[in-house]
């Protein structure tokens, strides 16, 4: 693609991004290198980015790659990104490049703020709350309902903002050793878990464990954990979970893991206007490459998994329904104490409960007749 189209489709992204990101204005020093005629041409601008996804997980991969990409391709190799550095993962602490942006080893993250929900629960609504919206609703509160300045308002104290990178769609309920009737097939399980998730388990019994993706299938083989949750088919065939435990359950009990690039604020205060313009098309690139990947690879991989010997069972919709009131407790208890969680948490609640209106009448309606005529061909 051209450079001019590529220009283009960065201020329509901006456009639609806007306020989230507008209040931040460029350094006078680098707009005038670059603005002021006769001068020598600026210094290409190097980003170091971190992440918390292992290797092995190649959608997350890729959605690096995609904005790797199209940001040296939209500037013409005047802006890039590498990735050659990564954080130190161990289960001490399995989640590290929010750390690296923030002390200065690194000015761009790629990740799921959910692995932050502990510090502050304010990331847990960015990496997709249990029982919000789907991936497609969350895409559009993000962009097209404020959500993306409200989470950036409430990430200003850490020093940080981001921009989407894709969305994992519903995640699974996991991986269990033993089959489970209800809520209480829970009490004294360790189970590896990440997100507000962790915090709701906790309140049937469960014993969460904060192991980082890389690590659950050892931990889930050796006996270390009796369920690994992570996100659906795809990943969990890449992890090796399936060799751990045999049954997996569905649905769980959230839309989908929201995966962001988190950026240093003095970082992107430095670069040029049409620098940052870049960058947020590059990374809507990546948001979309990551969530069709998703889509485009779970059937193929359940497939796979099935043939292997994995049992599938669906989740008891009576412990879905504890877990849905448990989790409008703890909601509600964390809003009391944190008012940048309940601004958040209230925006995605009211969007959330127009958005599944409109999905009742066409979406799941739809969705539902395809599925059946799908079995009868």
């Amino acid at each position: 693609m051209k450079r001019r189209q590529f220009l283009h489709a960065a201020g329509m992204v901006t456009a639609s991004l806007g306020a989230a990101l507008a209040g931040t204005g460029a350094s006078r020093a680098q707009t005038a290198a670059e603005g002021a005629p006769g001068k020598a041409e600026p210094k290409p601008v190097v980003w170091r980015l971190v992440s918390d996804f292992p290797e092995a997980l190649d959608t997350p991969r890729a959605g690096v790659e995609a904005l790797a990409n199209t940001l040296t391709a939209i500037t013409d190799g005047a802006f890039t990104v590498n990735a050659a550095s990564q954080p130190q993962k161990t289960q001490k602490q399995p989640a590290s490049a929010l750390d690296a942006v923030r002390e200065g080893k690194a000015e761009i993250a790629y990740t799921s703020t959910a692995f932050y929900a502990d510090r502050d629960p304010v990331f847990g609504v960015g990496g997709g709350m249990p029982f919000g919206p789907n991936a497609r609703q969350f895409s559009a509160w993000l962009l097209d309902r404020g959500g993306l300045d409200l989470l950036n308002d409430a990430y200003r104290s850490h020093g940080v903002l981001a921009l989407p990178g894709g969305n994992t769609g519903a995640i699974t309920g996991g991986w269990f050793k033993q089959e489970i009737a209800g809520v209480e097939g829970l009490a004294g399980k360790r189970v590896g878990v990440t997100g507000t998730g962790a915090a709701l388990l906790a309140r049937f019994g469960a014993l969460p464990q904060p192991i980082p993706p890389q690590d659950l299938a050892a931990a889930l083989t050796a006996g270390r954990i009796d369920i690994a949750q992570w996100t659906g088919p795809h990943d969990d065939e890449r992890l090796g979970l399936n060799k751990g435990a045999p049954f997996y359950y569905y649905p769980g009990w959230q839309g989908g893991l929201q995966f962001s690039f988190i950026i240093a604020r003095d970082a992107w205060d430095a670069l040029s206007a049409p620098h940052r313009a870049a960058l947020t098309a590059a990374a809507a690139r990546a948001h979309d490459t990551v969530q069709a990947r998703y889509d485009a690879l779970n059937a193929a991989a359940i497939r796979r998994l099935v043939a292997l010997g994995t049992k599938l069972r669906p989740t008891p919709q009576a412990m879905m329904s504890q877990l849905y009131t448990a989790n409008q407790a703890l909601t509600a208890e964390i809003a009391d104490t944190n008012p940048a969680f309940r601004t958040l948490s209230d925006s995605v609640k009211i969007f959330s409960t127009e958005a599944y209106l409109w999905w009742q009448v066409a979406e799941y309606t739809y969705d539902n007749f395809m599925i059946r005529v799908r079995a009868q061909d």
